[in-house]
């Protein structure tokens, strides 16, 4: 098979075939581990945002897609998603840059309590990472897990993420809940929290209806809606008592 070549610094054309391939070579159990073959297929293109974007994201996608239709086991779902998962971090360590001056925003970076599809999560933990931000990323068992970690640091962001393949309509309410509990226990009052996932790709207002600020359609979005996600919290934060 050719190199997935996805759009590099010449400005190649992106060629939206990509994405099913990737997907393709990912669920079939006769390739070869992708930590030996399949970060070699890959080309990387001039920004890691874009790649998990244009490529990644939309790969998951296919997959779920591919699962609705009966076209393949979710097994295989499953297989292609920890492969997924291990093309991801190969990619973005063989593009290791030096990240943007560290700064005093703080974010945590959670899947659902219950999902197990945790690339969304790996991929915002990454573009967090080189836009400055201090980073921790955990999977919590539960809520109260999670409510335990917000409440032990005054992060100025929750990041939660559902799947990138499947769209789990009937998880919202669930996640509605591990929202609010997590605002409830955070020592920051201002925390703001942003999710992820198919189901925020494919219908923005999901977010409010989870009572998050904002969500995430994208991973190319998240530095800039992060960053403003962060000033606008700011701004609402009282100063600092005087000593």
């Amino acid at each position: 098979m050719a190199p997935l070549a996805c759009p590099g610094p010449s400005g190649a054309p992106y060629d939206p075939r990509l994405p099913g391939r990737l997907a393709q070579l990912l669920t079939d159990p006769c390739e070869p581990d992708p930590q030996d073959l399949m970060v070699h297929r890959v080309a990387p293109p001039d920004s890691i945002p874009r790649l998990f974007a244009d490529l990644f994201e939309p790969a998951a996608r296919v997959m779920g897609d591919l699962w609705l239709a009966d076209d393949c086991e979710d097994w295989q779902v499953t297989l292609g998603m920890c492969r997924l998962l291990t093309l991801s971090h190969d990619v973005a360590a063989a593009r290791t840059r030096r990240p943007a001056p560290s700064s005093q925003r703080s974010v945590l970076v959670v899947s659902q309590p219950g999902e197990t599809h945790l690339l969304v999560a790996a991929l915002h933990a990454e573009l967090f990472w080189r836009a400055g931000w201090q980073v921790r990323q955990e999977a919590p068992a539960d809520d109260a897990e999670l409510g335990d970690l917000v409440a032990g640091h005054g992060y100025d962001l929750l990041d939660i993420s559902l799947s990138a393949a499947y769209r789990r309509d009937d998880w919202l309410p669930r996640l509605a809940r591990t929202v609010a509990r997590a605002r409830a226990a955070s020592c920051n009052d201002e925390l703001a929290v942003m999710v992820g996932g198919r189901r925020f790709y494919e219908d923005a207002s999901a977010a409010a209806r989870v009572g998050a600020d904002r969500g995430c359609s994208e991973a190319s979005e998240l530095p800039a809606l992060a960053e403003a996600l962060w000033q606008s919290t700011s701004r609402r934060r009282p100063p600092p008592a005087p000593h």
